[in-house]
């Protein structure tokens, strides 16, 4: 087990805690029999104290010393092991029990304590062998102290029954003690077993088994969240890697035809010499193929862009519709393609001007391409609960049912396409619409045209 693993800290800190809980409860369960033991000997003493107080007071503390021993002797001679002592103003000793003795120095030392204290008091001490629990009191008779009366028994039995109590429960708090680490190490390792499960799944998961899963147990707690969180980790993960594999697969498919004929044109030329028609030709040819590779590199660019957090800026995105609706007609031309447009003014958004110029153009292209001559394309722009709508729409030619769902996909062109294109115009456009938290909808139908509607959020007032 690691020492600064969570296991192991888990099973110290219920030790810990088990350990001070049950210090606090053993000792006040001793300090609470102690007092109750000492607080029936305290009232014992103490009543036989006031009882030979009474003697004392009725007799008189100058009496003969035998006639004092013998009130001792017929009041309290049945008690065992009681000592009861009486002293003068000066703490000489005028009457004890048989049981130690005047000549005792040890209770005369005390006895002369006990008159310059002047007050009721309880304490414990040793004398000889054993060890006794004392009551004392002042005799005062007339509004004068004449002495002290000191009442004494022995509290062995009461030491030996705590000292058994206190190993008693040393022995029973070490087991205990032992017992709730055991505990505590057995319900860390069920706790923490899960979370080492995951760690062991996480070790075996490379980039070639992505499509691996942490098992989640339905216990809803935040082990279940940990692998809920990590499964749709490794879901973006897998997704992530299988995008760029089609996209390391595709652009290589899509650069490896125009370099081959780039290449091949090029060495082509320099088989001979040729005329300068020739020549250029030739370079004609490549240029188109340069070009086609650059645009191809501009895509790759712009949905490596959309991949990122990039900063936006407030963008007028009524003037950027606008002055595409200028290129398109220019676009238009060619095929006397009619350009109506309906853009409102005062739409501004966050985002990137040339980027949201990127899509739109791309919108706007695939318009006119798939349209036919003398066709109609229609450009607006408006505000719709809280979004600039930007809507391209056209009366083309239209996507069939079999090639909708993938018209978002990289590279993708219907099988029956005639148009030239790198198939990057729409997934291009919805990456952009999508960095800017927004998105794109394309409604179409074969031979019914095609709308494309993009949703971006307005600025807050």
């Amino acid at each position: 087990m690691k020492l600064r693993g969570i296991r192991f800290q888990l099973t110290i800190w219920y030790a810990l805690a088990f350990s001070v809980a049950g210090s606090l409860v053993f000792l006040s369960f001793y300090l609470l029999t102690r007092q109750a033991l000492y607080y029936q000997t305290d009232t014992t003493i103490s009543a036989h104290g006031l009882k030979v107080l009474e003697v004392a007071l009725r007799q008189g503390t100058g009496m003969h010393d035998d006639l004092a021993k013998q009130a001792f002797l017929d009041e309290f001679a049945k008690i065992p092991g009681m000592l009861i002592v009486i002293a003068d103003n000066e703490g000489e000793i005028v009457g004890s029990s048989a049981a130690y003795g005047d000549s005792n120095e040890t209770i005369g030392a005390l006895m002369k304590e006990v008159v310059r204290l002047d007050k009721q008091s309880f304490f414990s001490r040793r004398i000889g062998t054993s060890r006794l629990r004392f009551w004392t009191n002042p005799i005062v008779k007339d509004g004068r102290s004449t002495g002290a009366i000191l009442v004494a028994h022995p509290i062995d039995v009461i030491e030996n029954s705590l000292s058994d109590l206190v190993s008693a429960m040393s022995v029973v708090y070490v087991s205990l003690v032992m017992l709730t680490t055991l505990g505590g190490y057995l319900l860390a390792k069920k706790a923490t077993q899960p979370i080492r499960e995951i760690t062991e799944k996480i070790t075996r998961i490379t980039a070639e088994n992505l499509n691996e899963r942490v098992m989640v147990r339905q216990t809803g707690d935040e082990i279940e969240e940990l692998a809920e969180t990590f499964n749709g980790l490794m879901d973006r993960l897998d997704s992530a890697f299988k995008r760029e594999r089609q996209l390391l697969g595709d652009v290589a498919h899509e650069l490896k035809t125009p370099l081959a004929t780039l290449t091949g044109e090029i060495e082509l030329a320099l088989t001979k010499k040729r005329k300068s028609d020739e020549y250029r030709r030739v370079l004609t040819e490549a240029l188109v193929d340069a070009r086609r590779l650059g645009d191809t590199l501009t895509n790759i660019l712009d949905l490596a862009w959309s991949q990122t957090d990039a900063k936006l800026e407030r963008v007028d995105l009524s003037e950027v519709v606008n002055d595409l609706n200028e290129v398109a007609k220019k676009l238009a031309l060619a095929k006397r393609i009619t350009v109506k447009n309906n853009i409102k003014a005062g739409i501004f958004v966050l985002g990137k001007k040339d980027k949201l110029s990127r899509a739109v153009l791309n919108l706007i292209d695939n318009a006119i391409k798939y349209t036919s001559e003398k066709g109609r394309v229609e450009i607006g722009l408006r505000k719709e609960r809280g979004f600039a709508v930007v809507k391209i729409a056209d009366n083309g030619t239209g996507i069939g049912r079999a090639d909708l769902p993938h018209i978002f996909e990289r590279f993708y062109r219907g099988k029956k396409t005639e148009t030239t294109g790198s198939g990057l115009g729409l997934p291009i456009a919805q990456a952009i619409a999508l960095a800017h938290r927004g998105k794109l909808k394309v409604v179409s139908s074969k031979g019914g045209g095609t709308t494309a509607i993009i949703f971006l959020p307005l600025i807050k007032s």
